[in-house]
């Protein structure tokens, strides 16, 4: 399971509209910008901690 934050919905929608209206062709709502730099920086980082939730270490 997922246990990470949740995103608002409202807050997701009003995201993905203003994206839409900009013309975006990627819209990155929430966190999404700075897990998009991390795996941009360090992949592998991203990689492990999200193998190593999935398999229930912490």
């Amino acid at each position: 399971m997922n246990s990470g934050r949740v995103m608002d919905v409202n807050a997701f929608a009003k995201a993905s509209i203003r994206g839409l209206e900009r013309g975006q062709d990627e819209i990155l709502p929430g966190m999404s910008p700075l897990i998009r730099l991390i795996g941009r920086v360090a992949p592998r980082t991203t990689f492990r901690s999200a193998d190593a939730e999935q398999m229930g270490a912490r």
